[in-house]
């Protein structure tokens, strides 16, 4: 566990460090560059830890140029994995490399996609880029390669250029087929979506994520799906899922997620209501309440779903950039403000670490 708390810790403290008035932007970019290497390494020399391992160790071993379009994971099912990855796989393997190689070189693509839309749009990158990693996936597969994409698509997003968003996010589908879910947010992470509106939306996916409601509800989207001629293996897929269930004895923990994600969301319409910046914030305030909509709805089932909220995980972090750096909080209490933040992504970091697979993250396993 060492090694995470180690790495962890020095991103927060490059903020305190580097993420300053007085630091030029050039420094700062170095410092990322610094730790786009540094989690490069940490995420690419990894072996035999994180999930889905073993199954993606098999893709890279047994895809083959004669298979990109016909390369299914299970042998029990018909369902051919998206071509793009599977071209990738192939395409990295011919050039000579190993699956840690592989790992190596997606997982730079990744942090770079995360490097370049902070350096473009973020006055404190350094945080942002952090908060990024803090709560996403130790180490990313297939949907977040896919959601790197998606993630460079905010520029085209945030800049109306329609050509540009739909040739990237086609690209993203060729590696996961969710990704095809983001189309329509070219218009809908534009808007201004009312604050009543956004407290709505917020109680209804509260209510409508119970699991009783939530299994009738897409009992009948697979019956529609199914009537209208959607291929079986789709249809399969929201099925297989279906049976993926949250953890019902963590209600408590639950209740807590939900009246905090309650507080940001509080935070972040008075931070819209005053902010004077040129960054469409109305951006990143719907991917928060869409992350959080996503994350809420399929969390007590389904939860296999809950991963498309990686579309939308720039939300937090910018919300915590325009928390610290448009005087929203007084200076005087802004230390504290600081510390507080720090703690609650400590607290995440832990219990991530002993929650989620733990036995799959710990020990960290190196090729090394």
């Amino acid at each position: 566990m060492f090694v995470y708390i180690f790495l962890y810790s020095l991103l927060l403290l490059s903020i305190v460090l580097f993420d300053r008035k007085e630091r030029s932007k050039s420094e700062k970019k170095v410092v990322l560059i610094f730790f786009v290497l540094i989690f490069t390494l940490f995420r690419g020399l990894r072996w035999e830890t994180g999930t889905d391992w073993q199954q993606f160790l098999e893709v890279f071993q047994y895809a083959d140029w004669n298979n990109i379009f016909t390369f299914s994971r299970y042998e029990t099912s018909d369902e051919v994995l998206e071509f793009g990855y599977v071209f990738l796989n192939v395409l990295i393997k011919s050039l000579g490399f190993d699956y840690t190689g592989f790992l190596l070189i997606t997982n730079f693509l990744i942090l770079v996609s995360y490097y370049k839309i902070v350096v473009r749009f973020s006055a404190k990158p350094i945080l942002v880029f952090a908060m990024i990693l803090f709560t996403s996936a130790f180490f990313p597969v297939r949907q977040v390669f896919a959601a790197a994409f998606i993630i460079y698509s905010y520029r085209f997003l945030i800049a109306r250029k329609l050509l540009p968003f739909i040739i990237t996010v086609l690209i993203a589908t060729t590696f996961h087929k969710s990704s095809y879910l983001f189309f329509p947010f070219y218009y809908l992470l534009n808007i201004r979506i009312k604050s009543n509106i956004a407290y709505i939306l917020f109680f209804s996916v509260v209510v409508l994520g119970t699991r009783s409601i939530q299994m009738a509800i897409m009992g009948g989207v697979v019956d529609i799906l199914t009537k209208i001629g959607i291929g079986y293996s789709f249809t399969h897929r929201i099925q297989v899922y279906m049976n993926f269930g949250g953890n019902l004895e963590n209600y408590s923990l639950g209740l807590a997620s939900i009246l905090l994600s309650l507080f940001i969301l509080y935070l972040f319409t008075e931070i819209r209501k005053t902010y004077k910046g040129s960054l469409n914030i109305n951006v990143f305030y719907n991917s928060y309440l869409f992350y959080f909509m996503i994350s809420e709805f399929f969390r007590n089932s389904m939860t296999q779903f809950a991963r498309v909220s990686t579309f939308f995980i720039l939300g937090f972090p910018f919300f915590a950039e325009f928390l610290f750096s448009n005087n929203f909080i007084k200076k005087d209490t802004r230390l504290l403000a600081y510390c507080v933040f720090g703690l609650y992504l400590y607290y995440k970091l832990i219990n991530t670490l002993n929650n989620f697979y733990p036995s799959l993250h710990v020990p960290y396993e190196s090729v090394l």
